[in-house]
């Protein structure tokens, strides 16, 4: 048993012997455990972007009617998720815009991007572009880990970037925890140095889920865009 399943059992513990249990019902947060991941290209005015969504989703919450309403306890206790929202605001506040009201509860552990062609003279045909990607992600953790004092996403102004953004190979670890359904934006730094079609592979690692200690295995997605 690792540090965090002792964590969960004290708390489900806690809650058994002492009468300490919050009211779940009034968590922020539903939960889902996803099976696999797709991508999609969007056009946007600064290029192209990858959409990253989570598919096959098992949802738990008991506002939904729940497929275990159990469980979903135990997600909240794992994750410390007993903020209270008003039905209708979350999501749709000032405040606290941008905050995904359903998360995935396994940690992504990597997100890679790799080109099948020559990209330049630093990225030949096999090897990984990360280095030329920024990432979005979507993310509650800071939100809760700032016990929900966080509101909405502080610019960083240094290189104008919301704190949300990062390079792909240099993104902060707290924003891989509770992700949403869609749960990345990949946008490129740089154009290929040939034009043409140019073919990419996403793969998406993920961690264990902290209740059953399953870990998700996602098949490598495979996209062609036209530069």
């Amino acid at each position: 048993m690792n540090y965090k399943q002792i964590l969960l059992a004290a708390s489900v513990a806690c809650a058994a012997l002492v009468g300490c249990e919050p009211e779940i019902e009034r968590a922020a947060n539903e939960f889902f455990y996803p099976s696999s991941f797709e991508v999609d290209t969007v056009r946007m005015w600064h290029g192209y972007d990858f959409a990253l969504r989570f598919t096959n989703i098992a949802e738990y919450s008991p506002s939904k009617g729940g497929r275990s309403k159990e469980r979903y306890k135990q997600y909240v206790y794992y994750f410390g998720d007993f903020g209270y929202r008003e039905e209708g605001c979350w999501g749709d506040c000032d405040d606290i815009n941008n905050w995904p009201s359903a998360c995935c509860v396994c940690d992504i552990m990597s997100i890679h991007v790799a080109t099948q062609e020559d990209f330049d003279e630093a990225h030949p045909a096999g090897s990984y572009i990360d280095d030329l990607m920024v990432v979005r992600l979507e993310s509650a953790y800071p939100f809760i880990k700032s016990n929900y004092k966080l509101d909405g996403y502080d610019y960083n102004y240094r290189e104008n970037r919301p704190d949300n953004e990062f390079y792909l190979n240099e993104v902060n670890p707290d924003y891989l925890k509770l992700n949403g359904h869609c749960f990345a934006y990949l946008n490129f730094l740089k154009s290929p140095a040939v034009k043409g079609e140019h073919t990419f592979i996403i793969t998406v690692e993920m961690g264990a889920d902290p209740v059953s200690g399953y870990v998700p295995e996602f098949k490598p997605q495979e996209i062609t865009v036209s530069f």
